[in-house]
């Protein structure tokens, strides 16, 4: 456990927990006010960066402000790999390291129908206010259940209409007939 003139009784998250919602947590602390920060390290292959990783479900962001926190801080570092291991390395902006909070997201995050966030690793961050991203969080929610609707409608027509419940059964029959004969 650290402690620093502001982030107090810091850690990482406990050995072998890889379920755990945040890789490290502190508290931050300025003229009696306490506030809690989970953190979540994201390693970047810098050929990959134009890649959309998950950074995590909206439940666990959902959770901590239900438990009346708000902060998570994404810190992303970026690496090429040489042979001898790793280097890390600036990415397109000429950055080691980008961090920026959860609620600063790029505007152009997505839900995936896994239930993770996703978003573009060189996607500009944009600066709002705490009830701006519960806004932009749930506008995301409701576009992919809304997207996923859309799908599911889509699949099940084509199932409908496509007969092929009915072709498999009679194959099926076809087969099961011939095994019977031996």
């Amino acid at each position: 456990m650290q402690n620093h003139r502001y982030f107090k009784n810091s850690q990482s998250s406990p050995e072998g927990a890889t379920k755990n919602p945040w890789d490290a947590m502190t508290y931050f602390c300025l003229n009696g006010h306490k506030e809690l920060i989970w953190i979540d390290f994201k390693a970047v292959k810098i050929s990959s960066a134009d890649s959309n990783p998950d950074i995590g479900t909206p439940d666990k962001i959902i959770d901590l402000i239900n438990q009346g926190s708000f902060y998570l801080a994404y810190i992303f570092v970026y690496y090429e790999e040489t042979d001898n291991g790793l280097k890390f390395v600036k990415n397109a902006d000429n950055e080691l390291v980008k961090t920026y909070f959860l609620k600063d997201i790029s505007p152009t995050f997505r839900r995936n129908p896994k239930n993770q966030l996703q978003v573009n690793i060189s996607a500009k961050t944009e600066n709002r206010n705490r009830a701006e991203f519960i806004n932009i969080l749930f506008d995301k929610i409701m576009e992919s259940h809304k997207r996923q609707i859309e799908i599911s409608k889509k699949a099940l027509k084509q199932i409908e209409e496509s007969g092929i419940k009915e072709d498999l059964l009679a194959k099926n029959n076809e087969q099961e007939e011939k095994i019977k004969k031996i």
